[in-house]
Formats: C-alpha cells, structure tokens, sequence
C-alpha cells in the first residue's frame, strides 16, 4: 500500500468568486474616475460662465479709487487710516466702492447689544458689485 499525502493548503475560491471580486474592483475604480471626471466638467463649466458673465476681472487701484474729500467726513481721521479704510471697502464691495460717510465711534459708548445690533443690521446689506 501507497501512504496517502495530505498536504495542507488553503482552498482557492471559486472562479465565479475571483471574477466577483475583481468586477467590483473595476467598478470602484471608474466609479470614483466617474465622480472625478463630472467635478471637473462642473468646474470648467462654472469656469467658463463666470468668465463670459463677469468678464475678466479688472485690476484695483487703490488711488484712483480714493473717496473724494466731499463726499467723506474724515472726523481728524489722517490719510493712512483712510486709505486703509478705502482699500478695505474696495477689497469688500469691488473696484467702484465709495464711503460717503465715516463716523468715529467711542469705544466706552457702545454696549454688547448696540454692537449686536450694529452687526446684524450691516450684515443685512447686499453690496452691488461693479456693472451690475
């Protein structure tokens, strides 16, 4: 008699089982290059609109756009603070922004609630950008 050799090895999944497997890693992988590939056409689609809406952007010049003496009340305000105040509301409001007024507030006269009410109602404006 012939002895009987066992050998121990793990038993391989059946055919139907790797191709199982591998179907499902395909379709994760064009699944995701899918996702991928419908952001970027959504990204050069918002792209594109906005460059044919909005045209190309214009560069801001902080000294063209410098408020005229008549319109603003400078309250002793120097021409560094107001210059910064004019680039702020240009980097806020776009290129054509203009202040009309400026009022100096006291800091010991504003209470927590004038302040709050103060944000929201400034939070309540809607700024027009340039040509619209």
């Amino acid at each position: 008699m012939e002895p009987i050799v066992q050998l121990a090895m793990s038993p391989s999944p059946p055919p139907l089982a790797q191709h199982a497997m591998l179907d499902g890693v395909v379709l994760a992988v064009v699944g995701v290059a899918l996702v991928f590939a419908a952001l970027i056409l959504i990204w050069v689609a918002i792209e594109l609109i906005t460059r044919t809406m909005v045209g190309p952007p214009e560069p801001a010049a902080v000294a063209e756009s410098a408020p005229d003496s008549a319109d603003v009340a400078p309250d002793g305000l120097d021409g560094r603070t107001l210059a910064i105040l004019s680039a702020a509301a240009i980097a806020a409001a776009g290129p054509r922004a203009r202040i009309r007024h400026i009022q100096r507030l006291e800091h010991d006269s504003t209470s927590i609630w004038t302040a709050h009410g103060r944000i929201a109602v400034q939070s309540s404006h809607r700024f027009r950008r340039a040509g619209q």
